[in-house]
């Protein structure tokens, strides 16, 4: 239930923030990455804390985890220029590795077109 407010309050697609949590944990509030990321939407705790100022213990709390990752999106989103597809990736793989890796810096093509394939999970 609070997932859906939060969504609303941030202005992130309920379904796209469902999407990320199955992506990212399978639902599953303990679960840690090999990168240290945890909990529902994997969320990194440098990131929580630098973001944030959220301590590491707290992501562990479902509610805590989810505020996180949604304010993380919608902040990630409105630095893109308005951008899910740039948005999610940098949640993903980060915001320096989606520039770098970003083809519109090389080739000059469309801002939407990036080499991670698990782009396609979150946004078709």
């Amino acid at each position: 239930i609070y997932i859906h407010g939060l969504s609303n309050e941030y202005h992130v697609p309920f379904d796209l923030v469902k999407s990320v949590i199955h992506t990212e944990s399978s639902w599953n509030h303990k679960a840690v990455s090999s990168s240290g990321a945890v909990g529902l939407m994997q969320v990194k705790p440098s990131t929580a804390m630098s973001e944030f100022k959220t301590p590491e213990q707290d992501l562990y709390d479902p509610y805590v985890n989810v505020t996180v990752g949604i304010m993380y999106l919608s902040e990630l989103y409105h630095n893109s220029g308005d951008d899910w597809h740039y948005a999610l990736t940098s949640y993903s793989h980060g915001p320096t590795a989606t520039r770098k890796y970003n083809l519109n810096y090389r080739y000059n093509l469309p801002l939407r077109v990036f080499h991670y394939q698990e782009l396609n999970i979150f946004v078709p």
